[in-house]
C-alpha cells in the first residue's frame, strides 16, 4: 500500500525544470568548493591561534605522506575541535544559502546542525589519523603501496561518512534514496587517496600535498551537486520543495465500458419504450 502511494505521488509530482536544475547545480558546486577551501584555511588558522606549535611545515595532514616525513607536533584536540567547528560552520552557511528556496526554516536548521557536527567530526578524525602517521616511511614495493592505498582510502571513507551520513539523515524522509548522498560525499576524499597513492608510486613523493583540499573540494562539489538535483526529482511527499512546484493535473479519462465481443453492448442504443410507441404511431 505504501509503495503504491509513493508511485502515485511520484507520478503526480512535477520536478523542477531544467533551468532550476542547472542553476542549483552551479550554485551548489560553487558554494561547496568555496566552503571546503575557505573552511580549511580558517580552521587551520584557528588551530594555529590556539596552539601555535601546530603551525609550520613540519605538521602533515592525512593524505600527505611523503618520504621522508618531518616530525610533527604532539596531538592537540583542544585546538583541532574548534578548528573543525569553524570549518563546519563555513560549510553549513554556504550550503544552507543554496537550500533556502527549497527547505523550510526547520529543515535549514537541521541541515546546518548535521553539517557542523559532520564536518567537525571529519576534521578531528583526519587530524588524529595524520598525527599517528607522522614519521611514517613507506617504500615503493607492492606491499607498501597497498598499505598506503588502504590507509588513505580508509581515511577518505571516514571523512566522507562523517559529513555525508548526518546530512543523509536530514534527507531521509524527504528523498527516496538518501544513500546516494553518502556515496556522493565519499567520492572526493577517496579519489584523492587513490591519486596520492598513484603519484607516490610514479614519483616517490606526494607532489600534490598543497592541493589535496582543493582537488577533494572540486570532486565533492561536482558529485554532490549532481546527486542533489537528482534527489530533487525523486522527492517524497514530506519534502518542502514539492510545495514550490505545481502538481501535474490529472487528465480526466472517460469511463470505459467493459464489453464482450458479440454481446448486446455492441448493438445501437434502444430508445425508451414511450419514444418507440410514438414513432410507430407516426
Amino acid at each position: 500500500m505504501q509503495l503504491n502511494q509513493q508511485d502515485e505521488y511520484a507520478r503526480r509530482y512535477q520536478s523542477p525544470s531544467g533551468c532550476v536544475f542547472w542553476f542549483t547545480r552551479l550554485g551548489w558546486a560553487f558554494a561547496t568548493f568555496i566552503a571546503f577551501t575557505l573552511g580549511d584555511v580558517l580552521g587551520k588558522a584557528v588551530e594555529a591561534l590556539l596552539a601555535p606549535e601546530t603551525a609550520g611545515a613540519g605538521v602533515r595532514r592525512a593524505m600527505s605522506i611523503a618520504q621522508p616525513v618531518d616530525a610533527g607536533a604532539s596531538l592537540n584536540l583542544l585546538a583541532a575541535i574548534p578548528g573543525g567547528l569553524v570549518a563546519g560552520v563555513v560549510l553549513a552557511v554556504c550550503q544552507c544559502l543554496v537550500l533556502l528556496p527549497f527547505m523550510k526554516r526547520s529543515g535549514i536548521l537541521e541541515w546546518a546542525g548535521a553539517t557542523i557536527v559532520g564536518r567537525a567530526a571529519a576534521w578531528v578524525a583526519i587530524y588524529v589519523i595524520s598525527k599517528q602517521t607522522v614519521g611514517l616511511v613507506v617504500d615503493r614495493s607492492m606491499g607498501g603501496l597497498v598499505f598506503l592505498l588502504a590507509l588513505l582510502v580508509g581515511t577518505g571513507v571516514i571523512a566522507g561518512l562523517a559529513v555525508g551520513l548526518p546530512q543523509s539523515l536530514v534527507l531521509y524522509r524527504r528523498v527516496q534514496n538518501p544513500a546516494q548522498w553518502v556515496a556522493a560525499n565519499l567520492s572526493g576524499p577517496v579519489v584523492i587517496g587513490m591519486l596520492v597513492t598513484l603519484i607516490y608510486y610514479i614519483q616517490g613523493e606526494n607532489v600534490v600535498r598543497d592541493f589535496n583540499t582543493g582537488f577533494a573540494a572540486v570532486i565533492t562539489a561536482i558529485s554532490t551537486s549532481i546527486a542533489l538535483t537528482d534527489m530533487f526529482s525523486h522527492a517524497t511527499s514530506q519534502a518542502e520543495w514539492t510545495q514550490s512546484f505545481r502538481s501535474r493535473k490529472e487528465q480526466a479519462k472517460a469511463p470505459q465500458q467493459e464489453t464482450v465481443l458479440g454481446s448486446s453492448l455492441y448493438r445501437p442504443p434502444q430508445p425508451p419504450p414511450s419514444q418507440s410507441r410514438r414513432d410507430d404511431a407516426k
